[in-house]
């Protein structure tokens, strides 16, 4: 338990000090994050998987200097495919999307399950948090 206690500490000061403006005045960095879900409206998290076409081990979170970006996310197969197919496949899609990151700013990727449409099953929402 003290080293589960330790360990969430550690991350927690390390995300505080990610977001910190630098001492020198350079601006903060931007941060993606693949969430948050809310399955009441039919929102479910992603995971980023590519930066500008280059692979990366796929997370829920990216921090990212300000700038143009080009971002791959993994929309599961819950979410893509429907129940019946699921049975027989269970393929995630990648999706790639543009995004334009400002420093210090927080931004959210989800993606809505449209359950009356099989022809587009899912949008990607790309929203700036508050």
């Amino acid at each position: 338990m003290k080293y589960l206690s330790t360990l969430i500490s550690a991350a927690a000061l390390a995300a505080l000090c990610q977001f910190a403006v630098a001492a020198n005045g350079e601006p903060a960095k931007a941060r993606v994050v693949g969430g948050p879900p809310d399955p009441v409206q039919y929102l479910y998290e992603v995971e980023l998987t590519a930066i500008n076409g280059e692979r990366i081990i796929p997370r829920e979170m990216l921090t990212l200097e300000p700038g143009d970006y080009t971002l791959t996310a993994r929309i599961p197969a819950q979410v893509t495919e429907p129940a019946v197919g699921q049975r027989k496949r269970r393929w995630d899609r990648h999706v790639d999307f543009d995004i334009t990151l400002e420093p210090g700013r927080d931004y959210s990727v989800r993606v809505k399950w449209n359950r009356s449409s099989l022809e587009k099953p899912y949008e990607l929402l790309i929203e700036e948090m508050d």
